[in-house]
């Protein structure tokens, strides 16, 4: 799903084999205080990096540089918090001059409809704080949860899911063996499956984005496959 989406987009680029683990992912997760939606955590683990618009998307860094890297998805979520650009439920992972998109992290049932909502500059003062904090991990993990007798027959779905994925990986492999593209696919797939047994049910959130230049917030797409695919 990933690749296919990357492929057909003219605006997104991805380059080289991810070296990110699952450990990293795990740890990721644990700083956040939330999981990291499925979708996004597959593109972790598949590319070294993914441009929109030339500009790279936030990754993993690796432990020793995570706490200082600006390419780092925590780092810069710690960095807006701090600096109080973003709420708490509000995890950026693309910032282009004009426009920074982000995660919504909420329950399904509590994401907003999409409606514009008004922007504050980014020198405003922020909603975020130690109170939003803890309410918007609590919601999550609550969520979370809620998931957990039902994980059993969600690994099984999520493994079925991952073997479809495989395949579109071995029929689109341009230029490689089929050997090498199963082996390529087989890799990505226990490395997700790990990823997502550590410590987090699979999520998704509806991504939005601050336009600077309207001044406002607003719905970009339902997940992170729909950025892929709208950018």
């Amino acid at each position: 799903m990933i690749e296919k989406l990357i492929q057909k987009s003219k605006n997104i680029t991805a380059a080289g084999r991810s070296d990110i683990e699952p450990a990293w992912i795990a740890q990721a997760q644990r700083r956040l205080g939330f999981a990291l939606p499925a979708s996004y955590k597959q593109m972790l683990l598949r590319y070294a990096s993914v441009s929109a618009a030339g500009t790279e998307l936030k990754t993993i860094a690796p432990p020793e540089f995570a706490g200082s890297a600006d390419a780092d998805i925590c780092y810069t979520y710690g960095v807006n918090l701090k600096n109080g650009l973003f709420a708490a439920d509000e995890l950026v992972f693309l910032q282009l001059e004009d426009e920074e998109y982000y995660f919504k992290i909420s329950p399904a049932s509590d994401i907003a409809d999409g409606s514009p909502n008004t922007a504050r500059g980014k020198t405003a003062e922020s909603t975020s704080g130690e109170a939003a904090g803890a309410a918007a991990r609590d919601t999550v993990v609550a969520t979370v949860v809620d998931s957990v007798e039902n994980r059993a027959s969600d690994d099984e779905e999520r493994t079925e899911r991952l073997l479809d994925v495989a395949r579109d990986i071995n029929a689109d492999a341009a230029g490689a063996t089929m050997s090498e593209a199963a082996d390529e696919a087989a890799s990505g797939t226990m490395n997700e499956i790990a990823s997502e047994r550590a410590d987090d049910a699979p999520c998704e959130y509806k991504v939005y984005v601050r336009d600077y230049a309207q001044s406002e917030d607003r719905l970009f797409a339902d997940d992170f496959y729909g950025f892929l695919e709208k950018f």
